[in-house]
């Protein structure tokens, strides 16, 4: 065997090795793609447990909200709780938003974070918590009733999305 085929043996052989690298890196990402996801949700679980558990064990905060429903005037330390209740939600929200737009949540992930901010809209003083506090386009998906729908739309047909 000569020198010229020595060394078309050797770059096959480098060749397929690349490409069997190739593939285990495909597969590695593919792993690490998914472990991300399963932690992502694990995450926007979690976030949403200690929100809805801060309601569940705080009877003041539950008390603000009931004042709140029924349109009872709030005092200043109600406002700045009703307002933290609220921007804790619009937080997970826009999370939520986030990771639709990096493919990692589904359209119903996001329905579900804006669902709780939609129910609370027909109420007056959420009304004008969410006015005074939310920014335009989170006014838009919570008041209107295609909000959400719309902007999901406008990110899937690939506008520009504030």
């Amino acid at each position: 065997m000569n020198a010229s085929k020595v060394n078309e043996w050797l770059g096959l052989g480098a060749n397929v090795a690349v490409l069997i690298g190739i593939v285990f890196l495909v597969f590695e990402l593919r792993s690490n793609t998914e472990s991300n996801r399963i932690a992502l949700t694990t995450q926007f679980s979690s976030n949403w447990v200690a929100i809805n558990s801060d309601v569940a064990t705080n009877r003041d905060l539950a008390s603000v909200l009931q004042k709140a429903i029924a349109g009872a005037e709030l005092d200043e330390v109600e406002s700045v709780q009703l307002d933290f209740f609220i921007q804790q939600r619009a937080a997970q929200a826009a999370m939520m938003r986030r990771l639709y737009q990096e493919g990692f949540a589904t359209r119903e992930d996001v329905h579900r974070a804006y669902q709780s901010l939609r129910r609370y809209a027909g109420f007056e003083t959420f009304r004008d918590a969410y006015l005074r506090g939310q920014s335009e386009r989170n006014q838009r998906m919570i008041f209107e009733d295609d909000g959400v729908d719309s902007w999901l739309d406008a990110v899937d047909s690939g506008e520009a999305v504030d």
